[in-house]
């Protein structure tokens, strides 16, 4: 199963919200994971079956699952430059940027709820850093008290989350299906449709669909002319307006990414026992 939105959450949000928000309660507040996902209003319509017009040249008169195919291959495991933009569900911007490549690297940087978060994978192992701002954006019971604060700054300031190896029976997914774009569209290659030609940022663009999850759609923008390069994805979560939107292009330099430091990293499964320590240090246990 893949969904890029979801991956998404996992490897920015949900691995925080399933282990440090939760075991917030020991301070008097618990949440729950925001959704990492963006409005593209004007993403255009795809129709629901594949059909290319007599008059179709270049990458336009490919089959979709030819051009699913295709487009795979184009996006390969060569390193990518990324931007991730847009709104998330509470209201809150999203804007992060950084580089991926294959399925298993990647460093993005930006902001997200008004804070700082950074995500970093290395062969397919995730790590996450967020500051107070995103942590209490995710608090259900409202703005998180000095004391609340206090303890995450303590425990959490300056440290990764060891995402470890998530998947969907927790309700989070692997942070590896993030970057897993060409195995996307290798995988639904064979129901892929296409949408009429149109213009995307000022290129002809073939809409090239597929639906990862039966409530999602993911759409790729495929150029009519030259390599068939997805230089636009966008993701419809169906009967919501959140979706998301990224956009890619070729690096010039390599993905190069390195693991945190040890000393920097707490494992999930120890986020409950850091927080108490913090807590009990500050008297606030």
């Amino acid at each position: 199963m893949h969904h890029i939105t979801r991956r998404t959450r996992a490897a920015a949000v949900a691995g925080l919200a399933f282990a440090a928000v939760t075991a917030l309660s020991a301070c008097g507040s618990g949440g729950a994971g925001s959704a990492a996902k963006a409005r593209d209003a004007a993403a255009p319509s795809a129709s629901g079956s594949p059909s290319a017009s007599a008059a179709a040249s270049g990458n336009a008169a490919y089959s979709a699952s030819e051009l699913a195919r295709r487009a795979a291959e184009a996006v390969g495991d060569d390193s990518l430059n990324v931007v991730i933009g847009g709104v998330i569900e509470d209201g809150s911007s999203l804007d992060v940027t950084g580089c991926m490549r294959g399925g298993t690297d990647a460093r993005l940087v930006g902001t997200m709820s008004g804070g700082h978060v950074e995500l970093v994978m290395v062969d397919g192992h995730g790590y996450v850093k967020a500051d107070l701002a995103v942590y209490e954006a995710m608090s259900d019971s409202g703005p998180l008290n000095d004391g609340q604060r206090a303890v995450i700054e303590r425990a959490m300031g300056g440290k990764y989350m060891d995402l470890e190896d998530d998947d969907d029976s927790d309700g989070t997914t692997s942070v590896t299906d993030l970057t897993n774009l060409a195995e996307l569209l290798r995988d639904n290659a064979t129901d892929a449709t296409k949408g009429e030609t149109t213009t995307v940022d000022g290129r002809a663009v073939v809409p090239l669909v597929v639906h990862p999850d039966t409530d999602t759609t993911t759409t790729f923008y495929v150029p009519v002319d030259g390599e068939p390069f997805p230089f636009r994805v966008t993701e419809r979560v169906d009967s919501t307006t959140e979706n998301t939107v990224f956009r890619l292009s070729h690096a010039d330099t390599p993905c190069s990414v390195t693991a945190p430091d040890p000393g920097d990293v707490v494992p999930t499964d120890q986020i409950e026992t850091v927080l108490q320590k913090a807590a009990d240090e500050l008297g606030l246990s």
